[in-house]
This record gives structure tokens, sequence and C-alpha cells, in this order.
């Protein structure tokens, strides 16, 4: 495995995402914007998920109660306390697609492009 490899790696998940990004900034051009205090905040939203994702793992299985540890530490990280409920929602549906392998094959098929898939075991990605 080299740090080429995993350079070609990032930058084609790096250039796959401005892709999409190009995409709504076209469709936004063309049909206008909604409400953009809206969209701002599920994007942060999703992006938190992902950071509880990160964080935690994706084996982490949480209720988000008063006493659940992701919602002390969402609050921790000064999340208000309106935004938890949907980041909790969010965070459940993007664990789903984790533990449906949907992440996994994408990023196996991300990782056969630049030649690093081979040395990575099954189950780790």
């Amino acid at each position: 495995m080299s740090q080429d490899a995993f350079h070609r790696f990032f930058v084609n998940e790096r250039d796959r995402q401005l892709e999409k990004l190009e995409k709504v900034a076209l469709a936004s051009r063309r049909y206008g914007r909604g409400d953009f205090k809206a969209d701002v905040d599920i994007d942060l939203q999703h992006g938190w998920a992902y950071r509880l994702l990160e964080h935690f793992g994706q084996g982490a299985d949480f209720d988000f109660g008063p006493d659940c540890r992701a919602r002390r530490w969402l609050q921790e990280q000064g999340i208000p306390p309106e935004h938890v409920d949907p980041i909790a929602e969010d965070y459940q549906a993007v664990r789903s697609l984790s533990h449906r392998g949907i992440m996994e094959q994408h990023l196996r098929a991300a990782m056969d492009q630049c030649g690093i898939a081979k040395i990575v075991s099954p189950g780790v990605v």
C-alpha cells in the first residue's frame, strides 16, 4: 500500500463529492433556492449524524433519551437541544445504511479503482 494509492483514493472521492455539489448548484440556479437557512440546518444535522458514527462507531445503538451518552456528547459539542432529535433520526438512518452494506460497497469500489482494496481484509471497512 502506498501513500500514492491513498492520495488517489481521496482525490477521487473529493472529485465525486464536488461533482454532486455542482449538480446541486445547477439545480438551485435553474429552479431557485429554497429556504437557505433550513438547507444549512439540514446539512449541519446530517454532518453531525456522521460525526456520531465516526465517534462511536456503526455498532453503537442509542435511544437518545435524556441519559444517552450520544445526546450528552452532542450537547458537550455545543449542539442546540432543538437539533438533537433531527440528528438522532439522521444517525439512525445513516447507521441503517451502513449495516446494509451500501456504504461498504461504495467504499470497496472506490478503493478498487485506486488499487488499495486488496490490502484491506473483509469486514474491516
